[in-house]
């Protein structure tokens, strides 16, 4: 029991440093790059109902903004990428700082997709996610008058497939809104 508990203690920062060294080695770009929030109610097209042929749209709340994204995996390994954490920063007239939280996964994703996914990305190694899904952010304080936040993005996911994960993807990514 003791070997077994000291060969854990001894592994498990290895492992926590080679994934370190991986997740470095992966970009995330946004586009725009400073994506504009909006200020009015905005329709999202997610479909089309087929008894009419006609588009299926869904509501976004103001204030909002969206982004995508490309995902570049210089690794040498297979990359998941599980989901986005959003905390965006923003600066009120009357109350200072405010700070909004939001979690983007691949439910989170509007739009219709058969069958949904199960996560929001997969890139192979040594190769670039085409750009995955348009995300719209909502949700965000009416007390933010200027639209400008500073986001702080942690990508969580791992490194080899679906059902054999090899190690852990973490890596905080930044931009602002206007």
């Amino acid at each position: 029991m003791r070997i077994k508990f000291f060969l854990t203690c001894v592994a498990l920062p290895f492992l926590l440093a080679c994934s370190k060294q991986d997740s470095e080695n992966v970009d995330i770009t946004f586009s725009p790059e400073n994506p504009k929030v909006k200020f009015v109610d905005g329709k999202v097209q997610t479909g089309f109902d087929t008894s009419t042929n006609l588009p299926v749209y869904t509501d976004i709340k103001a204030p909002w903004f969206k982004f995508s994204v490309v995902i570049e995996n210089g690794s040498d390994k297979n990359l998941i990428v599980e989901s986005l954490t959003l905390k965006m920063l923003g600066l009120t007239t009357t109350q200072g700082f405010v700070t909004v939280e939001s979690v983007l996964t691949a439910e989170s994703y509007i739009g219709e997709q058969d069958p949904a996914p199960e996560i929001l990305a997969t890139v192979t190694a040594g190769t670039s996610s085409p750009p995955t899904f348009e995300f719209y952010v909502s949700g965000l304080s009416e007390a933010v008058s200027s639209g400008v936040y500073t986001v702080e993005v942690h990508a969580e996911g791992w490194f080899g497939t679906l059902d054999d994960p090899t190690s852990l993807f973490s890596q905080k990514y930044f931009f602002t809104t206007r």
